[in-house]
């Protein structure tokens, strides 16, 4: 049991802009000498144990105790590979896809133990190229995203399957309307809602992207509330190649268009509240993930060097401030391997997953000098991650608007412009531009925005200096 995983506990220094704090974690990673281990490759957090899914040779269960992170057993080695799809985490349970059947996995006695499992529902056959993905919702609730492949491009679909008993009836099919290259595939869910991503949909354009709202009615069938996407949009954007629900808001990333933007909910209308975008960063996030009321964002850029080329990760830990949204924290991976003058850090971030008081990251893709993508864990406490931000850190531009309500004229005190050139814009509720002021230069500390032509409502007022360092206010128009 666990005969596979050595624990190593270290202490390192991230190194990121700012010099954050030091941070205490645990490494995992596989014995020497196991080939495409791919340690990491799934991870969930259950009942107090850490789920860790590799490529062929099962999960492997880790245990907190005084000794760290203990491997205390290892499941599924000898089904399907090894290969495990992880779902979601009940209070008593964990549900997996794993051989095409879903089981609940609970921990009754202190070790863990596998249901029957009820077999996934027959689907017809696709072509060629073609693929599906699961997504179990709840115990009896099945999304099937599909994708078909045609000559020159794929369409696509999703199925809601409900379980009676051990069989599954299809219930619904939803397509995007109009159909669009790739159709849409399942993101997220709320309690009662299911949101998909559109990131090719051409509604202003060729890929530029929309997102999909669907509430579920009292016959138990899913209706659109809201087909989301921004004024700003432009072509090539992909917005919703990223979504992300959190307990009440939305976070979904606009790829191309470098952009993340935050959706809140009023009765049956989703409105932007809030964009994120992080300095010194073209902003092409490959993850989002919601922890409690901040947001965990990965970050690859592209480094080159001579005639190479690579990619470095970073994840960082966003919460919201007084004065926006913030850099909690950065981490790359710290035992990234120099590979002549490029760095090999496993894909570092490509999968996480977090309970209350702890934070897994994981490098599957990592190499090491004999193997390929043996891969490796990391485990930090998020108490620790939840640092302040040092002096050296650039703020975000911090400001105060009076009056606030207003009806005409509004203020802007603060912290406006620089040396750099400063941009303001004023934002309704569905993300369009309605007010702004452009090239505000040599520290303007006081700045006039004139709203006496908006109507009655709720705006966005953001301030940003040409290198994307952006604060934003909300204001009240009232007449």
């Amino acid at each position: 049991m666990g005969k596979h995983i050595a624990a190593l506990v270290v202490l390192a220094v991230i190194s990121a802009p700012g010099a954050f704090a030091q941070q205490p974690m645990t490494r995992l990673v596989p014995n020497a000498g196991d080939r495409d281990y791919g340690l990491g490759a799934q991870l969930a957090f259950a009942k107090g144990d850490l789920w860790v899914g590799t490529n062929h040779h099962g999960v492997i269960v880790f245990d907190l105790n005084e000794n760290g992170w203990v491997a205390v057993d290892t499941l599924l080695a000898d089904e399907e590979g090894g290969k495990i799809d992880i779902q979601y985490v009940r209070a008593d349970s964990l549900v997996a896809l794993t051989g095409g059947r879903i089981v609940s996995y609970t921990k009754p006695n202190g070790n863990w133990i596998a249901g029957t499992g009820i077999e996934l529902p027959n689907l017809q056959v696709l072509p060629q190229g073609s693929g599906r993905s699961y997504d179990l919702i709840s115990d009896s609730l099945l999304v099937v995203s599909t994708s078909v492949s045609a000559t020159m491009f794929s369409t696509g679909y999703v199925e809601i399957f409900r379980l009676s008993g051990t069989e599954w009836s299809l219930t619904q099919t939803i397509s995007p309307a109009p159909t669009v290259p790739d159709g849409f595939t399942f993101a997220c869910s709320f309690k009662d809602r299911l949101v998909f991503g559109a990131p090719r949909d051409p509604i202003v354009g060729n890929q530029a992207g929309s997102v999909y709202v669907y509430r579920r009615e009292t016959t138990g069938d899913y209706v659109l509330e809201q087909r989301i996407y921004p004024s700003d949009l432009e072509e090539g954007d992909q917005f919703g190649r990223i979504v992300a629900c959190g307990s009440t808001d939305l976070a979904i990333h606009s790829y191309s268009g470098g952009k993340t933007y935050l959706y809140s909910r009023a009765d049956t209308v989703w409105s932007l509240s809030d964009t994120i975008r992080i300095p010194e960063s073209d902003n092409r996030f490959l993850s989002l993930k919601w922890l409690g009321d901040s947001l965990l964002v990965r970050d690859e850029q592209e480094v080159s060097a001579g005639s190479s080329t690579w990619y470095e990760s970073t994840l960082y830990l966003m919460t919201d401030s007084p004065n926006g949204w913030q850099i909690a924290n950065a981490i790359k991976n710290p035992n990234a391997v120099d590979i002549g003058i490029e760095t090999d850090d496993g894909g570092f971030g490509y999968v996480s997953a977090a309970d209350g008081d702890f934070l897994a990251v994981s490098a599957s893709f990592r190499n090491t000098a004999e193997f390929e993508d043996t891969g490796e864990v990391y485990v930090f406490r998020l108490s620790e991650l939840s640092t302040s931000i040092e002096e050296e850190v650039p703020p975000a531009r911090s400001f105060d608007l009076y009056p606030n309500p207003a009806s005409g004229i509004v203020l802007l005190q603060g912290d406006i412009g620089t040396s750099e050139s400063a941009q303001i814009r004023v934002f309704d509720m569905l993300g369009r531009s309605v007010a702004s002021r452009d090239d505000l230069h040599n520290g303007e500390g006081r700045t006039a925005v004139d709203v006496s032509a908006l109507p009655t409502g709720v705006y966005l007022v953001s301030v940003c200096s040409s290198s994307n360092n952006c604060n934003s206010r909300k204001l009240v128009v009232s007449r």
